[in-house]
């Protein structure tokens, strides 16, 4: 049969260039074979009940997100379920080519789905893309008759036909109607060198321009370049630009859009307008994003000195931070972004930036301004979800209503908008914020109908694998776990705590892990000076200061303390090894601002190399801080993402008129996985 004799009007890219994997095989050899056969999409089959489920990755999206994990399975590495699998129609259930398109026109509209497979007969000819973020120059496809009979079939091409991997295929094919696109895999990573051109002496209250842009020759100050994924057809890549605020202010707004051509040339340039407020020396921090994830900064000083004081010439004034990819999947098509920005720290004011896959950046409005310090607001809300001495309808009441207010006052207009029609495809959401207060994990969605009746969501942290990560910060990704270093005191009267050591060193023993038992300052201190853990763990009380938060303190053994400050000189070599740190204690995830930064538990530790930080921002109960841990690490020691294992470990010890399952704040790669020595 002819497949499609008219397309001039369908908006969509046909294509035929695929390879059919089982989920069982590693990802070593997925690597090998999608490298050598280099199709357009990988399909990776998943049968499951006698069901079989599909799921179509971007041949650069697929090795990318595997490439790290050679000794996973597909399905493991994927975390593959029934509902995130992609869609498919049967050709021949349609009568004609037009009712054909207006089939799949209709499952683009109504269900939001941006590639379909096409089956003829039972047998996947094809696969339709409506991606207008990604892959869009396939054009051969689209005005070609394909004849499914005299399509090219092979058992998997006559290079691995022979090998060993052909019984891993179980008879699986690879289908080409047109020769296969152009190599992907070494067109992956284009580096590129940012540049910024400012003065190194300014005015007070005059308007000066920042120029920005990104090259393809290295700086004599810059050695290290930007790493951009560079899809395969596409002629120019968008990087999102943002100025962090600080002693300054920016004219307009403090983000744009950076085009930078896959081609080896220079990109245009971008513009901000900057003023500075007070004289001394200014700091500008220039962060720099790919596909909403953190891929570089750079920071330029200058000297802002009083009016009539000329400024010297322009010069590029360039210290590059470095930079790092996560090892993990970054271009999901069901994860959520969200960039706090920080607009001015004397007015508080903030603005929302969110990218998905699918929609790129964009700008939620209005602007978060909060009339007064917010931090004295939102301790007062956590003391008030501290309150346990009343009866627990009307506690969970309270808890609800502080929800339902902190999302009217911090999800901009735009961004309830988006949600109440996205929400439904969204799996995970990461927040990359640099502000310590806001506590987005309990906020609590809810709208008015026009028939009037009131509709409700779950807490975000609820209904989504949610983390947060540090403006400016790049993801880094711990690869398995072997040692571990716990500090549970015996003497905080905490029974809980010494119930969480029984089952530790139980959990430990199953796992095979090197675990150390230490409660005394010096003990702990020692420890931090080495880099022999890939886990720490605290289990005891905390205490917050609000008016100086580097005076918070974790109680050890005797009644001595570990304070935020004391992770400082040796004692950060503990971050060689990027642990997991876990401090499961009150208020252990409490952030201020000290000096001239954020400082606090979560800030000190991923500064100084953590992986993935899990704190408390409020008094927890001593017995949900037990059931937490277990079933996180159970989680996580069984597979699942980091941010799939907090949610669960939530849902878990959910209890109502007890916020405390709420009060975990997680700063990770919501989509990360930790693998344990025996895997």
């Amino acid at each position: 049969m002819i497949l499609y004799n008219s397309l001039p009007d369908f908006n969509g890219n046909y294509s035929t260039s695929f390879l059919n994997l089982n989920a069982d095989l590693t990802a070593k050899i997925a690597v090998e074979l999608v490298t050598k056969i280099n199709p357009e999409y990988v399909i990776i089959s998943w049968k499951k009940d006698n069901g079989i489920f599909r799921y179509i990755y971007y041949t650069y999206e697929f090795i990318t997100t595997i490439n790290k994990y050679k000794e996973l399975t597909l399905e493991k590495l994927l975390n593959l379920h029934e509902s995130i699998s992609d869609k498919s129609v049967e050709i021949n259930d349609f009568p004609s080519s037009q009712k054909n398109l207006e089939a799949i026109k209709q499952l683009k509209t109504h269900q939001n789905i941006s590639k379909i497979m096409v089956f003829s007969k039972g047998k996947l000819v094809g696969i339709i893309s409506f991606d207008s973020q990604r892959i869009q120059d396939n054009k051969s496809f689209l005005n070609r008759e394909l004849n499914v009979s005299k399509g090219v079939s092979r058992g998997i091409t006559r290079g691995i036909q022979k090998n060993k991997y052909y019984s891993a295929f179980r008879g699986e094919h690879i289908s080409y109607a047109a020769a296969p696109p152009e190599s992907l895999i070494n067109s992956t990573i284009i580096t590129r060198f940012p540049n910024a051109i400012f003065p190194n002496r300014i005015t007070v209250d005059e308007i000066t321009p920042l120029i920005i842009s990104l090259k393809i020759n290295q700086s004599s100050l810059s050695e290290t370049g930007i790493e951009l994924t560079a899809p395969p057809n596409e002629k120019e890549i968008n990087v999102l630009v943002s100025i962090r605020p600080g002693n300054f202010e920016v004219i307009g707004d403090n983000y744009s859009i950076l085009k930078v051509p896959v081609e080896l040339k220079d990109s245009d340039s971008i513009t901000f307008k900057i003023k500075a407020k007070e004289e001394g020396n200014l700091l500008l921090f220039i962060n720099f994003y790919q596909n909403g994830i953190y891929v570089g900064k750079i920071k330029i000083d200058t000297i802002v000195e009083g009016k009539n004081v000329q400024s010297d010439k322009p010069k590029q004034n360039l210290n590059h931070a470095g930079i790092s990819l996560p090892k993990v999947n970054t271009s999901t098509n069901d994860k959520l972004t969200m960039i706090i920005q920080e607009i001015s720290t004397s007015t508080f004011e903030y603005q929302v930036i969110i990218y998905t896959s699918t929609l790129s950046y964009k700008v939620m409005k209005p602007i978060i301004k909060f009339t007064s310090d917010p931090q004295a607001k939102f301790n007062s809300i956590f003391q008030d979800l501290e309150n346990k001495d009343f009866p627990a309808d009307f506690i969970e009441n309270n808890i609800q209503g502080i929800g339902r207010t902190l999302y009217d006052q911090l999800f901009p207009n735009d961004l309830q908008e988006y949600y109440w029609k996205h929400k439904d495809n969204i799996k995970s959401i990461v927040i990359l914020s640099s502000e310590p207060w806001i506590p987005w994990e309990i906020i609590k969605p809810w709208r008015k109908l026009e028939t009037g009746t009131i509709e409700e969501d779950n807490y975000l942290c609820e209904k989504f694998n949610l983390t947060r990560w540090i403006e400016g910060k790049e993801f880094v990704q711990k690869e398995n776990v072997k040692s571990g270093l716990i500090v549970i005191p015996n003497d905080t009267n905490l029974k809980n705590a010494i119930l969480e050591s029984d089952w530790l060193i139980k959990f430990g023993d199953d796992l095979k892990l090197d675990l150390t038992f230490s409660n005394t300052y010096q003990a702990i201190m020692s420890a931090l000076q080495s880099n022999g853990f890939d886990l720490i763990h605290f289990s005891t009380h905390g205490r917050s200061d609000p008016s100086d938060i580097m005076f918070s303190s974790i109680i050890l053994q005797n009644g001595l303390y570990l304070r935020p400050d004391n992770i400082s000189g040796i004692a950060t070599n503990f971050g060689k090894s990027n642990p997991l740190v876990f401090l499961n204690a009150c208020q252990s995830g409490s952030q201020g601002f000290f000096l001239t930064g954020i400082e606090g538990w979560a800030q000190r530790f991923i500064d100084n190399g953590a992986s993935i930080f899990v704190g408390t921002r409020w008094s927890i109960d001593d017995k949900i801080a037990l059931d937490f841990s277990k079933e996180f690490y159970t989680n996580i020691s069984h597979g699942k993402t980091i941010g799939e294992s907090i949610r669960l470990a939530r849902l878990k010890c959910k209890k109502p008129g007890d916020s405390s399952w709420l009060a975990y704040q997680v700063y990770a790669e919501p989509n990360s996985y930790l693998i344990s020595n025996n895997h």
